[in-house]
């Protein structure tokens, strides 16, 4: 991979609901996420199911991280993640480069961001919140309330990947939203 990355991706998985429920048993569902020794771990660890998603809010992450700068189809047995003994960081990779990534979780939900490197990724921002209403909109609004928090002087998200702006300049950082199941969660990296 040429281009030198810098940024962030992020996903969020609400794993203990709805449609995502149960799919850690779905041999189906985990040969065509998980690579062979994601696998292996799934079938030695008392929580694959929470495991499953992991490897998914990681990969996901990943894709977006860098998506940004190459533009590639998502295939997440192309994605090799590697985690620590606690499950909440690790390293991830993808044609031959590494990536660190850090995750937090709680009340059934997966929150994982994904940098080019370990300064990058102690730089992080993060949030997770339930929303109330449309989703897309909710995480944009819990983005401008993290920003803002901040310190940040933003007053509109737009685009994909999203992009803050104050008036009409651009704010030096990388933004990076997900949503799952009436939870949203975003990643800024600032002046990256």
């Amino acid at each position: 991979m040429s281009p030198v990355l810098s940024g962030v991706g992020n996903d969020l998985v609400v794993w203990d609901a709805g449609p995502n429920r149960g799919s850690a048993s779905q041999g189906r569902f985990i040969h065509r996420v998980c690579t062979p020794s994601e696998q292996a771990l799934l079938a030695s660890s008392p929580r694959a199911e929470f495991l499953v998603w992991l490897f998914w809010a990681v990969k996901e992450s990943a894709y977006k991280f860098v998506s940004r700068v190459h533009p590639t189809v998502f295939s997440p047995c192309r994605l090799e993640v590697a985690v620590s003994p606690d499950e909440l960081e690790g390293t991830v990779c993808f044609e031959g480069e590494h990536w660190p990534w850090r995750a937090s979780e709680r009340d059934g939900w997966v929150h994982a961001w994904v940098t080019a490197n370990e300064q990058q990724l102690s730089r992080v921002q993060h949030r997770v919140e339930p929303l109330s209403g449309p989703e897309s909109e909710g995480v944009r609004l819990l983005a401008l309330s993290l920003l803002t928090q901040l310190g940040t002087r933003v007053d509109r998200i737009e685009g994909r990947p999203p992009i803050a702006f104050c008036g009409a300049q651009k704010v030096a950082g990388c933004l990076s939203l997900s949503h799952d199941e009436g939870y949203g969660a975003v990643a800024w990296l600032p002046e990256f």
